[in-house]
């Protein structure tokens, strides 16, 4: 059996980390979509608005319900009175809303961070392969446009500034 170059082996090693860099941008903008466009909506409405994942649990469920009763309260409604129909629906669909959210905010926070890092890494190992071999030019072109585009992705949704860090 034939030793393999080392030429292919950095190419199957680009091709394995241009799947990283756009699975991830894949994902984020999936993400990204399922909560509404929260990148490009909420992040941008309010200049210094800092991310931050909200509670989805059962205590998260009770402070809700305890400030719905509150509310009721102050309306002049019974304030002992279980909560209603309409108020779990309305916990429940704030509670989706801050799943996709928290989401979100896991794929920005972790891959969507390191983005920075491999995708312009992919994009200069997948130019010198273009420079270097010519049996692997077209895929390698291919890799780089990918790269090019997670990259410019990643600035126009500003994975980093968004976190407010």
């Amino acid at each position: 059996m034939a030793k393999p170059r080392a030429i292919d082996v950095s190419f199957w090693l680009c091709a394995a980390l241009t799947a990283i860099v756009v699975n991830t941008c894949v994902q984020i903008e999936y993400h990204n979509w399922r909560a509404g466009n929260y990148l490009q909506v909420e992040m941008r409405q309010e200049p210094g608005i800092t991310w931050r994942t909200a509670a989805t649990g059962e205590r998260a469920k009770s402070v809700f319900i305890e400030r719905r009763r509150l509310a009721r309260g102050a309306t002049g409604d019974d304030l002992e009175a279980p909560p209603s129909v309409e108020e779990l629906d309305a916990f429940e669909t704030w509670r989706q809303r801050a799943l996709r959210e928290n989401r979100l905010y896991w794929w920005v926070s972790t891959f969507g961070v390191f983005q920075y890092l491999l995708a312009p890494l992919a994009l200069i190992w997948a130019a010198f392969l273009v420079l270097k071999s010519r049996k692997h030019r077209i895929p390698s072109i291919v890799f780089a446009i990918l790269a090019l585009a997670c990259i410019v992705i990643m600035f126009y949704r500003q994975y980093f500034q968004s976190l407010g860090w």
